[in-house]
């Protein structure tokens, strides 16, 4: 299974909305070079402070952050005023389309959190699934 993968950090209430479909945009200030990514490994910040899925990544939006919010708003989990507030001193955005969400059963501990994002070598990424069950828990409509 080949695939372009980032780890990021994400706090766990979002991970929670990720499972339920509740959200299915996710917010960045930066690129995590979209063309050539298709999933994010999800770090569930504190008090989880483990690695808890994986989301398959079906397209992006990127432009001026007020037109990014007229594609977003009912998606991406956060008020008009969380947004601004994000993106404050932010001329661009970018928005990332969720696909299928899936959980890792059991979670999985780090030694060294990602403060940001990192790319997956496919080894990592292989050698990550050896040690946990990859569970659908959300298929994206």
């Amino acid at each position: 299974m080949s695939r372009r993968l980032a780890l990021i950090p994400l706090r766990p209430r979002y991970w929670d909305m990720y499972r339920d479909g509740s959200k299915i945009w996710e917010l960045r200030k930066i690129s995590h070079s979209p063309r050539g990514m298709d999933g994010l490994i999800i770090y569930a910040t504190a008090p989880v402070s483990r690695i808890v899925g994986e989301v398959d990544l079906v397209s992006y939006h990127t432009g001026y952050v007020d037109d990014v919010w007229h594609v977003v708003k009912d998606g991406c989990g956060i008020t008009r005023e969380q947004y601004d507030l994000y993106y404050r001193n932010q001329e661009m955005a970018i928005a990332y389309r969720l696909g299928n969400v899936y959980e890792y059963i059991p979670s999985l501990g780090v030694l060294f959190p990602p403060q940001g994002y990192r790319y997956l070598y496919l080894g990592e990424y292989e050698g990550l699934l050896t040690t946990t069950e990859r569970r659908l828990v959300h298929a994206a409509k």
